[in-house]
C-alpha cells in the first residue's frame, strides 16, 4: 500500500555508532570488510508516530507526539514499517 499522511508508522534509524558494533569493527575478522546490513538492522533504533510530509532527498518525515525525543525523524520509505491489520 502506498505511504499518505497522517497514517501510524514506525521509523527504523540506524544510529551513528554503537558501542557493540564498534567492539565488533576491532574484530579481525571484520577489519577491513565491514559489518553486514543485518548487525546495524539488529541495534536500529524504533520510533513511532505519524507521517507528517516529505522533505528533501524523498524521505518522509515522522512526527512523534509532543515532548517525545526526538520529536520529527526524516527517513526513507525502505525504514518505514507499517502496523499489521488485526
Amino acid at each position: 500500500t502506498a505511504l499518505q499522511l497522517g497514517d501510524r508508522v514506525a521509523a527504523r534509524v540506524h544510529p551513528e555508532s554503537h558501542p557493540v558494533l564498534d567492539l565488533l569493527r576491532r574484530l579481525p575478522l571484520w577489519q577491513g570488510r565491514g559489518l553486514p546490513e543485518w548487525m546495524r538492522t539488529a541495534v536500529a533504533e524504533i520510533y513511532t508516530g505519524r507521517i507528517a510530509g516529505v522533505v528533501q532527498r524523498g524521505r518522509f518525515l515522522v512526527q512523534r507526539p509532543s515532548g517525545a525525543m526526538p520529536e520529527r525523524v526524516a527517513t526513507v520509505a525502505a525504514r518505514l514499517v507499517v502496523p499489521r491489520d488485526r
